[in-house]
């Protein structure tokens, strides 16, 4: 278990620099589009939880054929974890 902890954690950073250093997160959320077009913030959450939520799918299915959890199903948990900690806070954000 700990070795699964520790390639969890070495994804996690991964994925979360990677996201960090394209700035992704807050091009996609950015207030001139979101002021731009009435309903663009909406659209973008409904995309995200329908993303998030066919890889969280995909990974239950890979645990349900190995019977187990495996080294994909972890970075892909990584992958999932540092898109929501990205993610979540500029969604939710109120707009000045």
């Amino acid at each position: 278990m700990i070795v699964l902890f520790i390639i969890f954690v070495v994804f996690y950073a991964i994925f979360d620099l990677i996201i960090r250093k394209t700035d992704v997160h807050n091009k996609l959320f950015n207030k001139s589009i979101v002021k731009k077009h009435k309903y663009v913030k909406f659209i973008f959450i409904l995309l995200f939880i329908s993303f998030v939520f066919s890889i969280e799918y995909g990974k239950q299915l890979l645990k349900y054929i190995y019977d187990e959890p495996n080294y994909l199903s972890i970075i892909v948990s990584a992958l999932l974890s540092s898109i929501y900690v990205n993610f979540i806070p500029i969604i939710f954000r109120r707009n000045k």
